[in-house]
């Protein structure tokens, strides 16, 4: 945790994190908790989305790209890549210190620095625990449909208040209502370590959008 508003959260903050007690904080395991149990949920639709096609023992698709926004040191991309493996997944964060962390863990994936704000075109974009630090995340989502054909959404149910490195985060009822009515909408509980407990209770809210890009070309 950084400490700060959101909003005052800098990519040199995050590189500090990274350098320091992210993985004493369990970071690593929190977001394989993450990506696992969104894909538990996803897991028929997240293949379908990947257009999956199955003839005999042949498995093959047609060639798409997942970029996970937020990789951090690139767990739940691992994750992603191992559940989807005829697609390119593309971990992506805008600390350089994860990006170099990450591509030293797991040598064999692709990874980049980028912006969740400034987002690049793929099949499906991916985004666990991260939208949460983004000012206004309605109107990042509403960016982002316009650079993938289907958006998941992974975020912590956060209320007025909410501390516990959310300080400034806006409540998660209130952007949601601002975005397009979801494909999918679920809920589960996950167990976040902190430095004062062995483990908290946390509601995630996972969602599913169909995305704007290529629409009607």
């Amino acid at each position: 945790m950084t400490g700060k508003p959101v909003a005052e959260e800098t990519s040199e903050d995050w590189d500090e994190r990274f350098r320091g007690g992210w993985q004493k904080a369990g970071g690593s395991y929190q977001s394989l908790l993450f990506a696992f149990n969104a894909l538990r949920v996803l897991w028929q639709e997240i293949h379908s989305l990947a257009e999956w096609q199955i003839e005999g023992d042949n498995v093959s698709a047609p060639k798409i790209v997942v970029h996970d926004y937020g990789c951090a040191l690139g767990d739940g991309t691992a994750l992603l890549q191992a559940a989807l493996p005829v697609a390119r997944v593309i971990g992506v964060d805008f600390s350089e210190e994860g990006i170099c962390r990450a591509q030293e863990r797991w040598p064999t994936l692709s990874f980049k620095v980028g912006d969740i704000t400034h987002p690049e075109d793929a099949d499906i974009i991916w985004t666990s625990h991260t939208l949460e630090h983004v000012e206004d995340p309605s109107a990042a989502v509403a960016l982002l449909l316009k650079h993938c054909k289907s958006l998941v959404v992974v975020v912590p149910y956060i209320v007025p208040e909410m501390h516990g490195g959310h300080e400034g985060s806006p409540a998660t009822q209130e952007w949601v209502s601002k975005c397009p009515k979801p494909l999918t909408k679920d809920c589960y509980m996950t167990f976040r370590k902190t430095s004062d407990h062995e483990g908290i209770p946390e509601s995630n809210v996972l969602l599913v959008w169909k995305g704007n890009l290529n629409k009607g070309a």
